[in-house]
C-alpha cells in the first residue's frame, strides 16, 4: 500500500468553521485507488456544524473528478476529534449514506499518524470467526424439507400481501413444527 498526500489548495471551502479545521487529502494506492480525507477538529460543536457541508463540497468538487466508479464509491472521510463525540452525532455521521464512508475517531490525543489511521480503518481486518457447526451443502438440496417449505405458495415473500417479516415468521414457525415433530 502506498499513501500519497495530495494538494487541495485550489479546493474552495469558503466556510469559517470548515477553515478552522485541518484537512488532509490522500490517494491510497493498493490494488485499486482509494481517496481519503482526514479532517482534524477540536470540538464536537464544530464537527456538528461542518460535516454535512464538507461532505457535500467534497462530493461536488472532488468526487466527480475521480477516474473510475470504484474510486467514486471508495471515498473515505475521517473526522478526527480530540474529545468525546456524543453517540447521536457519531451515529448520524457514520450512517449517512451520501457520497462517502464516514468514520469519526474520538479522543485522538495519542496523535496516531495519518498512515496508521488509514491502514487501521480501511485495510486491517480484525474479524474473529466463531464457527460452531459446519453446514453440509446437501442439507438444502431440492426436495429437502427446508427447500419444499420455502417453495410453498403461501410463503411467497412479496406476493401474498404480508410483509417480509411476517412471511419469515411463518417460515420459522413451520420449521419449528417440522423439526420438533421429528424429535
Amino acid at each position: 500500500m502506498k499513501i500519497k498526500e495530495q494538494d487541495i489548495s485550489d479546493f474552495q471551502l469558503n466556510d469559517e468553521f470548515i477553515n478552522q479545521s485541518k484537512i488532509n487529502y490522500y490517494r491510497v494506492f493498493s490494488l485499486m485507488t482509494f481517496h481519503v480525507f482526514l479532517i482534524e477538529i477540536d470540538k464536537e460543536e464544530t464537527l456538528e456544524k461542518i460535516w454535512k457541508k464538507l461532505n457535500s463540497k467534497i462530493a461536488f468538487y472532488m468526487q466527480d473528478k475521480f477516474e473510475s466508479n470504484f474510486e467514486k464509491w471508495n471515498l473515505y472521510l475521517f473526522f478526527i476529534i480530540n474529545e468525546d463525540c456524543s453517540v447521536p452525532i457519531k451515529y448520524e455521521i457514520e450512517n449517512n449514506p451520501f457520497s462517502s464512508r464516514k468514520i469519526v475517531i474520538e479522543n485522538n490525543n495519542k496523535k496516531d499518524s495519518h498512515e496508521d489511521i488509514i491502514s487501521t480503518h480501511i485495510f486491517d481486518l480484525d474479524i474473529e470467526l466463531n464457527i460452531k457447526e459446519q453446514i453440509k451443502l446437501d442439507e438444502f438440496k431440492q426436495g429437502s424439507k427446508i427447500f419444499n417449505l420455502i417453495k410453498e405458495p403461501e410463503i411467497e415473500l412479496s406476493r401474498d400481501g404480508r410483509s417480509k417479516d411476517e412471511s419469515i415468521t411463518v417460515i420459522y414457525e413451520k420449521l419449528l413444527k417440522i423439526y420438533s415433530d421429528e424429535v
